[in-house]
């Protein structure tokens, strides 16, 4: 390609923009706390930005469809309720919600529980646009809940901390244009 633009054709149909060429196509991806001290994030009853650098930034694709994915380590010392949602603006500015419909209960600790954890989103817009989403964290009753992530080595030789924490991670995944929604 001389400008850069690579287009797919089946018998001279072009595919590539509106049917799935792109589709499983990861557009964007973060890593946080790769051989970094363990990070740790309380999680309140409002929703909230974790961190400044835990988001996503991509450009929608052909067909507008874009999964987001958000993985963490939970730790509850009481039976309460998570909900993770996406904001279209970083922890130092305050949450803005892309949406209610990107806050969602996820998990559910039934008394002192912890786990690596995932969600996922489903989010439209128009191709070529550029979004920039940080993940957020909310909970019914404050100093239940705490977020985890990173580690700079093994959990038995850290003295700093008892655990050593999965990295966080959020990408987002580019989706066909036939998806359905039901």
């Amino acid at each position: 390609s001389k400008n850069g633009v690579f287009i797919q054709k089946n018998n001279g149909t072009e595919f590539s923009a509106a049917n799935s060429a792109y589709a499983g196509m990861i557009l964007g991806y973060t890593v946080i706390g790769l051989d970094a001290t363990p990070a740790t994030f309380d999680v309140t009853n409002a929703m909230l930005p974790v961190h400044d650098d835990l988001k996503v930034s991509f450009t929608f694709p052909p067909s507008g469809k874009v999964e987001i994915m958000a993985s963490i380590y939970i730790q509850s010392d009481a039976a309460r309720d998570v909900t993770f949602g996406l904001s279209t603006t970083n922890a130092s500015t305050g949450f803005t919600s892309l949406g209610a419909k990107y806050e969602n209960t996820t998990y559910y600790g039934d008394e002192t529980d912890g786990e690596q954890h995932s969600h996922r989103w489903y989010v439209t817009g128009t191709a070529g646009d550029t979004e920039e989403l940080w993940f957020s964290a909310g909970t019914t009753q404050a100093g239940r809940i705490d977020l985890f992530w990173g580690g700079d080595s093994s959990s038995v030789a850290d003295t700093s901390h008892p655990m050593e924490y999965q990295p966080f991670v959020m990408k987002a995944t580019a989706l066909p244009s036939a998806t359905y929604t039901g």
